[in-house]
């Protein structure tokens, strides 16, 4: 949870778009949370999920924002990833999660495939919601480790 996201929104702030990108950190009050889940796998889907948002503000106006909210629901983490840029199509929304498939000009569209792939395989969940002008919301959740 906290410190995983933590590291990643540092690694995310040096990326080249993150120039005059303001991140906002919200964690639950009770410290870190375990996830069963390899951490590497998670490190590279929330990155790609920051990356994303990074770069969907490359030509927002300011401020530029991204949120990372990390919160506790049952026996579930959810951690959501937004940004206030320009949103995507309501055409392309049902099919982020396929081959080739991309909101962004150069992208290729894996990433999120890659996202989604990742997060089932945990027993995860990933789904998108997003308006032009407002910019998009990635919702995900894991299953708490059960100590």
């Amino acid at each position: 949870g906290r410190a995983l996201m933590g590291e990643l929104v540092k690694i995310g702030s040096l990326l080249p778009d993150a120039k005059g990108v303001k991140f906002r950190e919200v964690f639950p009050e009770d410290g870190d949370l375990g996830v069963l889940a390899n951490l590497n796998e998670l490190k590279q889907a929330y990155f790609n999920l920051l990356k994303n948002a990074v770069e969907a503000l490359r030509r927002a106006d300011s401020p530029k924002i991204v949120t990372v909210e990390v919160s506790v629901a049952g026996p579930r983490v959810s951690i959501e990833v937004a940004d206030n840029g320009p949103g995507i199509p309501a055409e392309l929304l049902p099919r982020l999660f396929t081959d080739s498939v991309s909101g962004k000009e150069d992208g290729t569209g894996l990433g999120l495939l890659l996202v989604k792939d990742i997060l089932e395989a945990y027993g995860g969940t990933i789904s998108i919601h997003s308006e032009l002008g407002l910019g998009t919301r990635v919702f995900t959740s894991l299953p708490l480790e059960v100590s």
